[in-house]
Parts: C-alpha cells; structure tokens; sequence
C-alpha cells in the first residue's frame, strides 16, 4: 500500500484544538529522513534546548523521518513554540545539507486536560520507538533510557504525579484489563481505543504513520482482534494491517 490514502501527509485541515493545561503531544513531520543520523537527531533536540524558556518538556522521541514532543507551554502559544524550534532546526540543516523545506507545513498535535492524559502521552512518546523490550530500530531515540538525567526533560511532573516507580509504571498497560476476558465487539475495540489513546477509532487513519503502527500493534497484541476487524472500526487499509500482523508474528518467532 504505496499510494492508498494512509500515506497521503495532506490530510483534510481540522480546527486546531487547544488545552486548557497548556499541555500537547506533538509530532513534527520530516518531508524526508531527516533524523537519520545521530548528529541530525542531536541538531533537532539542540534546537528544543535553544528555544526551551518557559516551555516544560516532559518527553520526546525521534525517528529516522518523525519528531515527538510531549511539552507543556506555560503562556500556552504553542504554536510559536514550534515555529521557533523548526526554524531553528532548518537553518542549521540547511547550513549542512541545503535541501529546502525540512518539515510538512502542519504539525501534528493532541491537547491534554488531565493528569493521567498527561502521564499516559510521556509513557506512551517515551516508549513509542520499542517494540516490547527492544528498541525497534538501533538508530532511534526517546527520553526513555536516562530520562532523569536528560538536560532536556524537566522530570518534575513525573515525580510530583507517579504513585508508583518509573519503570513499573512504563511496564503497566493500562486499560489491558478492559479488553482480556472476552471477545470484543467494534463498539467495545473503539471505546478501548479513545480510553488507551484518546483518539476516536475513525481518526487513527488520519495520524502519523509510526503512531498508527504503534497503536495497531498494542491493540493486536493486548485485544487479540482481527485485521478486519480494525480494518471495520478505523477504515485503515486491510493490506497494511496484514502485512503489520506477519510482520509482529516473524518478531516474535525470532526473539523465540
């Protein structure tokens, strides 16, 4: 599925949503691999670092193309906070490798209005480029390994909110419970999808495309239900769902 509509980055432009808790998860949009290398990556969160007055990063996670944020943003402009960063981050991308346009012109992002929205978005950014206890591609990051001792991350929420250590909560799948005893109908899979990752079913076709990996996989891991039947509640392409599940039973064949 090279060309079908989940792979199309312009995608229909919605009202911008915005929290009352200053708080978003965030997610900037390479027009290529522009994270691809270590000293790439390290220009991106120097950028962060350069444009970090009165913005609270609690989280991130690069990949080789995609940029993810959990901030909070204290005068509540998030919009200038990312502006400053991506221009940032361009001109000192374009000093080196001159391509033009580095980012898609509209970030990704999700307001948060409460605690356990927030606390749920670090552990889910911090974990995103792990597939169980592996990284999911060596060159990929997150804040998760030295997240104390990040000169990033203010760990400040983490510590005044988690009732339980750092490691076991990013161990703990909440809502898993939800979804064991029996088989689910698309009603129950959609209402596990908005509590797991505050997104309407219907909406998980419009999101990055490592994010929807990523939440495909903990739902076909954790709810046991068919690629047509995600195919049925998200209207993503049943091919792509196929190819993710052979993809997740070779992983696991390997690491048996």
């Amino acid at each position: 599925m090279k060309n079908g509509k989940f792979y199309k980055v312009f995608m229909a432009r919605r009202a911008r949503v915005y929290s009352k808790l200053n708080t978003y998860t965030i997610v900037l949009r390479g027009r290529t691999d522009i994270f691809s290398s270590p000293t790439r990556k390290q220009f991106f969160i120097d950028s962060v670092m350069k444009n970090k007055e009165g913005v609270s990063v609690y989280a991130y996670a690069i990949t080789d193309k995609d940029a993810y944020l959990v901030l909070n943003v204290h005068d509540g402009n998030i919009s200038k906070v990312i502006k400053s960063i991506s221009v940032s981050f361009a001109r000192k991308y374009n000093l080196r490798y001159r391509i033009g346009k580095v980012f898609y012109d509209r970030y990704l992002s999700q307001a948060h209005e409460c605690t356990q929205e927030i606390l749920e978005a670090i552990k889910n950014v911090n974990l995103l480029i792990y597939t169980g206890n592996e990284k999911t591609k060596d060159s990929w990051v997150s804040s998760y390994d030295e997240y104390f001792n990040d000169a990033l991350i203010d760990a400040t929420f983490i510590t005044e909110n988690l009732s339980e250590s750092f490691e076991k909560f990013h161990k703990t799948e909440h809502g898993a419970q939800f979804v064991q005893a029996k088989k689910l109908s698309d009603k129950e899979v959609a209402e596990y999808i908005y509590k797991k990752y505050n997104v309407k079913a219907s909406d998980v076709v419009t999101l990055n495309r490592d994010i929807v990996t990523t939440i495909v996989l903990e739902i076909m891991q954790v709810t046991q239900v068919s690629a047509r039947q995600i195919a049925r509640i998200t209207t993503l392409p049943l091919r792509f769902l196929w190819s993710l599940g052979k993809s997740s039973k070779k992983t696991k064949e390997v690491a048996k």
